[in-house]
């Protein structure tokens, strides 16, 4: 478990912002998820061929964005959606 953790967190250092999709239903995924940092953006509710509900995912590495200016309307609200979302 723990070098799951690590692997992300050093990912995370090298990819300021990682982001995937999961499919909603999928309990355990989204409780591992969690643990290992990432946060929930938004649900889609008819994603892929099977047109069942996703999350969108994300992990952003808080020092990138504190100690740099990106400026990016896209990364600037995923990170706005990501510190302020819950699942």
């Amino acid at each position: 478990l723990t070098q799951a953790l690590d692997w992300v967190i050093e990912t995370n250092k090298q990819y300021p912002l990682l982001v995937n999709y999961v499919d909603a239903r999928n309990k355990v995924a989204i409780r591992w998820l969690k643990y290992l940092g990432f946060n929930f953006v938004r649900k889609i509710p008819y994603y892929g061929v099977g047109r069942v509900p996703f999350y969108e995912f994300v992990r952003i590495d808080a020092n990138v964005w504190t100690n740099s200016n990106h400026g990016s309307y896209q990364y600037d609200s995923v990170w706005r959606a990501a510190a302020t979302s819950s699942t």
